[in-house]
């Protein structure tokens, strides 16, 4: 069974990647509402793993070379919070490769440059992979999975 949790938890990610792609921001109110619902049923160390960890290469890159936002950190980090740890780090690995393959080929066949490059629609495909893989390969539901990785 799938609890309205990760139910409210997709929808919102799928909100975040639409609104990012359409206005290039992130709201705080996505943030907050992923974090609240990573305090449903909470494995505390796990989750503060992922909200400090995961983001923290990010955060230094955006500090160092800039071209990341700080909406997509604290997105990172929300959800990182909600999934924990692990699950947090694989998926925002495949996000952030995800977009930069795309946007590598995107400048190799565009003349324009782009400037702001909406990050979240390729972090929640990460993300959204990530937790499929891991709900096909390790539980055959979805919630068995998530209270594996103590969300």
């Amino acid at each position: 069974m799938i609890m309205p949790k990760n139910t409210l938890f997709v929808l919102v990610l799928l909100y975040a990647a639409y609104y990012d792609y359409k206005h290039r921001i992130i709201p705080d109110k996505v943030h907050v509402i992923i974090l609240l619902l990573g305090l449903i049923d909470i494995s505390v160390v796990d989750s503060l793993l992922g909200l400090i960890l995961v983001p923290l290469p990010v955060l230094i890159v955006a500090i160092m070379k800039g071209g990341v936002g700080g909406g997509d950190i604290k997105f990172i980090g929300a959800i990182s919070f909600f999934l924990g740890f692990e699950v947090g780090l694989y998926g925002s690995v495949l996000g952030l490769l995800i977009g930069i393959v795309i946007s590598v080929i995107y400048s190799l066949i565009s003349s324009v440059k782009v400037n702001r490059f909406p990050l979240a629609p390729y972090l929640v495909l990460g993300y959204l992979t990530t937790m499929i893989l891991i709900w096909k390969f390790n539980s055959t539901e979805f919630e068995g999975i998530l209270k594996m990785k103590g969300v």
